[in-house]
């Protein structure tokens, strides 16, 4: 392997195979807008449908990605956290 197709092996081995977006689950406002007015779009939880959903995602998820590596990026909203918080239980993280 000469010193180019080396740089393109190093390159090639450190991207992502596979890139995966995932919505939070069903949240507190998908079921009353409401609370809006009382709690900050940041800090809405998800609702118990929301937490079964990411539940079945993750274990979807890792049915699909088997035992490759796995990097999480996740909003600080707070719906997105346990949306993370029950997903990553499939990965045992």
């Amino acid at each position: 392997m000469n010193e180019k197709e080396f740089e393109n092996f190093k390159l090639k081995k450190n991207k992502p195979k596979r890139i995966f977006l995932i919505r939070s689950g069903e949240s507190e406002k998908d079921i009353n807008l409401k609370c809006y007015e009382t709690i900050p779009d940041n800090k809405i939880k998800l609702s118990s449908l929301g937490k079964k959903q990411s539940d079945v995602c993750g274990k979807n998820l890792k049915k699909l990605i088997g035992n490759e590596s796995v990097y999480f990026y996740v909003s600080p909203f707070k719906r997105s956290i346990e949306t993370f918080e029950h997903i990553s239980k499939a990965f045992n993280v």
